[in-house]
Formats: C-alpha cells, sequence, structure tokens
C-alpha cells in the first residue's frame, strides 16, 4: 500500500485532478517484481502557470551528487498539453491550457544498479533492488518550479500488491515542499521497530546487517533522543531512522548518514564502532 494522504482537507476530493488549485499532490508506489528490481512509479498533480507554461524541476544536485536526473526515467504527461525539453537537463516545460490541472507521472530506475557500495560512496543516490527500496527525497521528487505557489500533499492510493512504505511523510498534518525533499522513503524487506517518547512516535527501519543488532541499535537511537530531550527541555516529536547496510571490501570500515529534519537516513558496513555510531545519532539529532 501506498502512503496515507496526509492532509484532513483531501478527505472530500475523489481525485487528484479535482483537488484545491493550490494543492499540489504526490502519489508514491513502490511494486515488487520476482527476478527484477521493484517498479517504483511516482506522480505528481498540480495546477499550472495562467500564461500556459509551467517548468517544473528534476532531481539533480545534492549531498555531493551530481546528474540526480538521470534516475528519473519514464517521465509522461498524463493530462492535455505537451511535455518539452527545459533549458537544462533537469528542467522541463509543459505547455498547456492557462490554470490547467497538470497530471506527471515517472518511474526511478537506478542509474547505477544493485546495492550501495562504501568505497563508491555512492549510498546518497536512490537504491532500486529486487528485495528493497531506499529514496532520499532531494533524489527523487520532481517539483514546479513556482514552490511557494502550492501546498502540498500525498494522495492514498490503495494497492495491495505494493510494498508497505515506510517514510517521515507519514507523520500527521500537512506536509510542505521541504519536508518531500528532505524526506526519507524505504520499502521492501526492513525490519520495523516502534517505542513512544514522550508522547511522539519513534520509528527505526533496518536491513540487512550493519554489525548491530536490532535491539542495540533501537537502544541507542531510544537513548539518544530521550537524553537529548531531556537536556535541551523540549517536547516530543515524530523521528524516523532508517539503517542501510554498505557491501565494502574486507577489514574496510564506515558509517555515517544524513540528517532529514525529523529523520535521519543512516549507512554502515557490518564492523562499524558503538560509540562513533552514538556519537553520529547524537551529532544529527541536535540538528533536529
Amino acid at each position: 500500500m501506498t502512503l496515507t494522504a496526509l492532509a484532513a482537507a483531501l478527505a472530500a476530493q475523489t481525485s487528484p485532478m479535482t483537488a484545491a488549485a493550490d494543492m499540489a499532490l504526490y502519489t508514491i508506489e513502490v511494486t515488487p517484481r520476482a527476478g527484477e528490481i521493484a517498479d517504483v512509479r511516482m506522480s505528481l498533480v498540480f495546477t499550472g502557470e495562467e500564461d500556459g507554461e509551467t517548468a517544473v524541476i528534476l532531481p539533480n544536485e545534492w549531498g555531493g551528487e551530481a546528474d540526480l536526473w538521470k534516475n528519473v526515467s519514464d517521465l509522461t504527461l498524463l493530462s492535455a498539453g505537451e511535455l518539452a525539453d527545459g533549458d537544462s537537463a533537469s528542467e522541463r516545460l509543459i505547455r498547456h491550457e492557462p490554470g490547467a490541472r497538470i497530471a506527471l507521472q515517472w518511474r526511478i530506475i537506478p542509474d547505477r544498479p544493485g546495492d550501495p557500495d562504501a568505497l563508491a560512496h555512492d549510498y546518497y543516490r536512490p537504491v532500486v533492488t529486487e528485495d528493497y527500496v531506499h529514496m532520499i527525497g532531494h533524489t527523487v521528487f520532481i517539483y514546479p518550479q513556482n514552490l511557494t505557489d502550492y501546498r502540498f500533499g500525498l494522495w492514498q492510493n490503495d494497492n495491495t500488491e505494493a510494498w508497505p512504505l515506510i517514510s517521515d511523510l507519514q507523520h500527521e498534518g500537512e506536509p510542505d515542499a521541504e519536508d518531500f525533499l528532505t524526506s526519507v522513503i524505504v520499502a521492501g524487506d526492513f525490519r520495523l521497530s516502534e517505542a513512544d517518547i514522550a508522547g511522539a512516535p519513534l520509528r527505526v527501519a533496518m536491513r540487512g546487517d550493519i554489525g548491530f543488532s536490532d535491539a542495540d541499535f533501537f537502544s541507542g537511537v531510544e537513548g539518544v533522543l530521550r537524553a537529548n530531550q531531556t537536556y535541551w527541555g523540549t517536547q516530543g516529536e515524530p523521528f524516523l531512522v532508517t539503517a542501510l547496510p554498505l557491501i565494502s571490501q574486507p577489514n574496510y570500515s564506515t558509517l555515517g548518514g544524513t540528517n532529514l529534519a525529523d529523520s535521519f537516513a543512516f549507512f554502515a558496513t557490518d564492523n562499524g564502532d558503538a560509540m562513533t555510531l552514538l556519537r553520529i545519532l547524537q551529532h544529527e539529532h541536535v540538528h533536529t
């Protein structure tokens, strides 16, 4: 099943095409396929500019990665109009009726296939395999050039054949554009652990082996959050940590990740040091 629509205002809508004019709606659907990488399809429905030309921006550069638009495949305009090249490889121009509702669909197919490699330092790029998906918002979402013109939401698309997704976008309330770009989305053979901290959910999604048991890793994350909230005197807030193993050569060790506002995407080989891990978690959660 795909992510739940977050804004209560969407409940009365019957289709993304009929949503309020200032509402831009994303749909994310991940479907496993035996013997092939998962089928990752995303869509965006929003209102075009009144002059009949609207620019959209593809993923491009983030986290030291470049040419992220290479991971976008089969970009298709589903509504009336014309989809044309923009001024760069990461821009497209849509010509349409003034103020028309626009529907785009695309697939995410990694330009670097397989599991992320510690030595290649390519783990911020989208990872789509037969067993799992790991994506950071900056690397997969297409968005209108004039972001401030829209409110944003996720549209419910019930597909029982799809993998359940785990994402920090699943929080209550209406997300904004930055929430989508700074999100992490995983699906497949991730193991989910959950707890309530100061009235807010903590979720940890792990797969494979990063050198720590699920219980020890979760306990470390939980301890860091409780300590930070006590020290800073803050309220509890939802937080998601994803942990993705990296392939590497023997005797090579690395662990790290990136803070994403209300989530942390963590990457590690299977021989990390526990104290280093806790220092990284402590540091990154302070950003939040």
